[in-house]
């Protein structure tokens, strides 16, 4: 069996704690980890609820969307608080792209560089030049490993068949890929 999909749910309200923790407890693989709320009564309540530890309950939310060991969040706030949370929550994914391999997550098992970088633009939200994100890919050890193969055909304008890669085993990339923006920053 594979591991569960571990779940952090950020509000604690009824809409929580009635009816989306007892359906999260139900279900074969899904393991409520985490839980942020501002009041101390609802944190409370979860961890008498839920028996997690003090460590897993937090008054913020971003302290949440900061562990490494959530795979995806529930929101159960005020519909006013969400778009906030949406993008803290992108700007983590954001974050993570520049020093894990998460973007590897959402290629197929073999994909080309262009398709892993596809992943990086999208969550990024900006272009990237493909020749220098070619060369960063393949000079972070550990991130991706070709296969020796190559797709079928060439690229959409024609052009050789592109080589085929599969993620790596690293956990961690060094050196980091950065986002443009923010490569000026750190010179």
């Amino acid at each position: 069996m594979s591991d569960p999909s571990r779940v952090g749910l950020i509000g604690y309200g009824f809409a929580a704690s009635a009816l989306k923790v007892p359906s999260y407890l139900s279900l074969d693989g899904v393991e409520i980890v985490a839980v942020a709320d501002p009041s101390d009564e609802r944190r409370r309540e979860a961890q008498e609820q839920l028996g997690l530890a003090d460590a897993d309950l937090h008054a913020e939310h971003r302290d949440l969307l900061a562990r490494g060991d959530v795979d995806f969040v529930d929101i159960s706030t005020p519909h006013d608080t969400h778009a906030q949370i949406l993008a803290d929550g992108l700007e983590r994914a954001r974050a993570k792209l520049e020093y894990t391999p998460l973007a590897t997550a959402f290629v197929a098992d073999e994909f080309t560089i262009a398709e892993l970088r596809g992943v990086y633009e999208t969550v990024w939200g900006e272009r990237l030049h493909a020749g220098n994100f070619h060369r960063k890919v393949l000079s972070v050890p550990g991130f991706v490993e070709s296969t020796g193969e190559t797709t079928q055909t060439g690229g959409p304008r024609g052009g050789p068949r592109s080589r085929l890669y599969r993620r790596g085993d690293a956990r961690l990339l060094h050196p980091a890929l950065l986002r443009p923006g923010r490569e000026d920053d750190i010179r």
